[in-house]
């Protein structure tokens, strides 16, 4: 077992950098994963260096315009939901729930619900579309929970959003 402790700390540690995590902004760009490890196994019972998690602003930039290129080009699919999220940025359910919502502070179903509404508002604001037709242009089947979901996330319905468009 002694004798494969390198090979498997290497192992372990490979593994640890090929995942993606994400950490607040107020922390450092990089931060390191110790695990203390039994006596028996390294002989000392030191610390040892098993996996460097690194995430800086350029990767959670990444990672987020991956997401929101699967979303702008599937907009109208009614049933984009996790699991095309989860192929797209190779993340298991759990890693992509936590790591959205540690970026954007919603989980994947609120954040693809929001970034419709707000292509919503855009085009309540730049096309002359009824309110319905922007509803099922961006996936939603039901107008009326688009309505509901739009005054959630804005504070108003579409259609004042839009009267207050033309009168302005």
């Amino acid at each position: 077992m002694a004798d494969n402790l390198p090979a498997l700390m290497e192992r372990l540690s490979d593994n640890f950098r090929a995942m993606t995590y994400s950490i607040p902004t107020t922390l450092p760009t990089l931060t390191y994963t110790y695990v203390s490890t039994a006596s028996h196994l390294t002989g000392s019972g030191q610390s040892v260096p098993v996996a460097v998690a690194a995430t800086d602003k350029s990767e959670a930039r990444a990672f987020l315009q991956t997401i929101d290129q699967l979303i702008e080009r599937e907009i109208d699919n009614t049933a984009l939901g996790i699991r095309e999220l989860m192929a797209a940025v190779h993340l298991s359910h759990s890693q992509l729930f936590r790591r959205l919502k540690e970026l954007t502070g919603k989980n994947p179903t609120d954040y693809i619900r929001s970034v419709r509404l707000h292509k919503a508002l855009n085009l309540l604001c730049r096309t002359r579309d009824n309110v319905s037709e922007i509803a099922y242009s961006l996936g939603f089947t039901d107008p009326n929970y688009f309505s509901r979901a739009f005054r959630r996330e804005f504070g108003q319905s579409p259609r004042a959003v839009r009267q207050a468009t033309r009168l302005g």
